[in-house]
């Protein structure tokens, strides 16, 4: 399956997307590399490539939302980028039953979660961080001053590092931010090896972080390690894997990252080496997901069906279970699938 280039896809994105209901989004173009987009309207972007999308004009669905339920504890989570709302579901929900939650949430990519609980929502309009507690209990925000948030993560979101994964950042590539709820955003980590579209992030207990991203020429991948989640960053060597995705760390602090042609990879080190531990093929395409806090239960968000996948992680192989879908709608691009708490890598 060959993907397109993601300048062909931003080039949809914008007519597609343009006059969005339901939001203040201008016309606007995407901004070009440099610009800062502080101040400016523009049409967010997803990681969805565009021959994945139904034929037709996209809007932002204004979702029916559930009145919170405070005695509520959801502990999977799903979206659609287009959807308007975060869902929130019941324990793994083998049933296939409805959320009881939602929150409110514009143009979200990639859902993150903390080991603390705390439900991490990266909104591409207006750019910024929005942590939760609960059902729908906002912990803080964060603002995106520079890019487009598409992506999280934290181990502990309410007192510690925040990543905020950027599809785009001010250079116009992706990007990491280094942030915290009571002082925002200090740093801007980058790489010239991704010069494409950013995806997914991972923070280590140790202070280390990774983005994957888009590799030159807007096509393929890349990994780029941040020791220390400081300075320029080095290439991972050796990964597997035909395009970007979300990452996760399990608890022996092996690093998944998930191939949207179809696949989960499971790497151990990179850093900057990588070895393959499995390579697991998934139900559909998946871009975002993670364990539970016990480290064996795996869900994403399944774009080709429009559900979320259920499956018992191992570093040498995942198996899949079920899945399940109330409430989501496929055409309106169901990206991640989250567990939370997440697991302590």
């Amino acid at each position: 399956m060959r993907l397109l280039t993601s300048a062909l896809c931003t080039a949809v994105a914008v007519g597609l997307l343009a006059g969005c209901s339901g939001s203040n989004i201008g016309s606007s173009s995407i901004p070009s590399s440099g610009t800062q987009m502080q101040g400016r309207h523009f049409t967010p972007l997803s990681h969805v490539p565009v021959w994945m999308q139904p034929a037709g004009e996209k809007r932002l669905h204004l979702a029916t939302h559930i009145i919170p339920d405070k005695k509520a504890k959801p502990s999977t989570w799903s979206n659609e980028f287009y959807g308007g709302v975060v869902y929130g579901y019941a324990g793994t929900n083998p049933s296939n039953a409805a959320p009881n939650c939602t929150v409110s949430a514009g143009y979200v990519n990639g859902l993150g979660a903390d080991t603390k609980g705390n439900l991490l929502v990266p909104q591409g309009y207006p750019s910024e961080l929005d942590v939760y507690k609960g059902c729908g209990t906002l912990v803080g925000s964060i603002t995106d001053s520079t890019g487009q948030a598409a992506a999280a993560a934290s181990i502990s979101a309410a007192t510690g590092t925040v990543l905020i994964g950027d599809i785009v950042g001010g250079s116009g590539t992706g990007d990491i931010q280094v942030c915290t709820l009571s002082g925002g955003c200090t740093a801007t980590l980058t790489n010239p090896s991704a010069s494409g579209y950013g995806a997914g992030v991972a923070l280590a207990k140790n202070g280390d972080c990774w983005l994957s991203a888009e590799a030159a020429s807007f096509s393929g991948f890349v990994l780029v390690y941040f020791k220390g989640c400081s300075g320029s960053g080095t290439v991972a060597t050796g990964t597997s894997q035909s395009y970007y995705g979300g990452l996760f760390l399990d608890k022996k602090g092996n690093l998944g990252s998930f191939d949207l042609s179809g696949s989960l990879v499971v790497y151990k080190g990179c850093n900057p080496a990588c070895h393959v531990l499995s390579t697991t093929p998934m139900q559909g395409e998946v871009l975002f997901g993670n364990l539970n806090a016990k480290g064996k239960v795996l869900t994403v968000g399944d774009i080709s069906t429009g559900a979320v996948d259920v499956y018992k992680y191992s570093p040498s192989g995942s198996t899949y279970q079920y899945s399940f879908n109330n409430g989501l709608n496929a055409s309106l691009d169901v990206e991640s699938g989250i567990q939370t708490p997440s697991n302590k890598p």
